[in-house]
């Protein structure tokens, strides 16, 4: 070491000595020896007027504007008739199906529709009976009956046929399923050819509107956010405000998902699945921002020095309650919107407090020689 570094350390040492003294009465020090020492304040501001913390999140579609297509009973795929990613209108075909279990149906509904048929012809006929007096009201009572029970049964197996899609009157047990919504296709399970079970996911729509987000906050900054906290979107105009927690924990990332609700003309800019950023904005009565390098942590945990006037600080604890990366900002709670804070310095105002040791270099006898 040299006479000049030695010198120097001395002289800082000597610095903050002095300062210890000046300020052994409520950290105290004048202007001069701030100044030297590094120390800048800054006034506080509402954590409002800025984001709090930003987090990944994934773009979902609300389970309210999706619709699932099934197959309503076993059969194979004829044809198919959309992809992934088209828009399509309310009642447009989607997939065409063969079944034998709906060309038992139709073969049924047919022979009902025949039996029906014939019966309405013999009660016109027994109604003719009886306005010539030949047939007893009895007889004419009894074929009504029968014609209203059978017409109960054509109706009933022609509205099973019609809600699994096919016509009542067709033939090959053909099938054909229409869109319930307009909308887009979001996915496409099956191809032509195969065969499929019953209720098994055919196609998967998903009409316009509102989208969700859901962040990935780790656990020990979730207890902090609140329900109808404010989010916005870092490079597209989306906003939205927070809807739910999820009850539980990913075991690798020791993250869990938050869940917002967004709105705003950037909508049409997301699809689902798409990953961007999203600034999270607490109104929580007494939080606060303030910078990076106003805070302090060690193992006596978070605080700032506050200055309660010229040249006399405070040491004062805070809790983090979250980080922006827009302006290395820090949200923290224990302080009050318009207290001024040290911003730089901080580790020279804790060696003055105390918690530090302020090591001054000692020249070695070498070094003496050497200078």
């Amino acid at each position: 070491m040299s006479s000049r570094e030695w010198l120097r350390g001395v002289g800082l040492g000597a610095l903050v000595l002095g300062a210890q003294a000046a300020m052994a009465q409520g950290l105290k020090a004048d202007a001069a020896q701030l100044r030297q020492l590094g120390v800048t304040t800054v006034e506080v501001r509402s954590a409002t007027q800025a984001g709090v913390a930003r987090y990944p999140a994934q773009i979902q579609i609300p389970l309210a504007q999706q619709r699932v297509i099934s197959a309503p009973v076993p059969g194979g795929v004829d044809a198919l008739w959309v992809v992934q990613g088209q828009m399509v209108r309310l009642g447009m075909p989607l997939v065409r199906l063969r079944s034998q279990q709906v060309a038992e149906w139709q073969r049924d509904w047919q022979q009902l529709k025949a039996q029906l048929d014939l019966m309405q012809r013999t009660m016109a006929r027994d109604e003719q009976l009886y306005s010539e007096g030949l047939i007893a009201l009895s007889r004419l009572e009894a074929s009504r009956a029968q014609v209203q029970q059978q017409r109960v049964l054509v109706e009933e197996r022609g509205q099973s046929l019609t809600a699994a899609g096919a016509k009542p009157e067709g033939i090959g047990g053909e099938l054909v399923l229409t869109a319930p919504m307009a909308g887009q296709v979001l996915e496409v399970t099956v191809t032509p050819g195969q065969r499929v079970d019953a209720v098994t996911p055919l196609i998967r729509l998903a009409s316009s509107g509102s989208l969700w987000a859901e962040l990935s906050v780790p656990v020990s900054q979730a207890a902090q956010l609140r329900l109808g906290d404010k989010v916005r979107g870092i490079g597209v105009a989306v906003e939205g405000t927070i809807t739910s927690f999820a009850p539980a924990v990913q075991g690798g990332s020791q993250t869990t998902v938050v869940r917002a609700d967004l709105r705003g003309a950037g909508l049409r800019q997301l699809r689902a699945g798409q990953a961007i950023e999203l600034e999270v904005q607490r109104h929580e009565a007494g939080v606060v921002q303030v910078p990076a390098g106003a805070v302090l942590e060690d193992a006596r945990g978070a605080a700032v020095y506050v200055q309660r006037k010229a040249g006399q600080f405070e040491r004062r604890p805070v809790r983090v309650m979250g980080r922006s990366g827009a302006d290395g900002s820090v949200s923290v709670s224990g302080l009050t919107s318009g207290d001024h804070v040290a911003a730089t310095g901080t580790a020279a105002l804790k060696a003055i407090e105390g918690d530090g040791a302020a090591a001054v270099p000692t020249p070695t006898a070498a070094s003496a020689v050497k200078s």
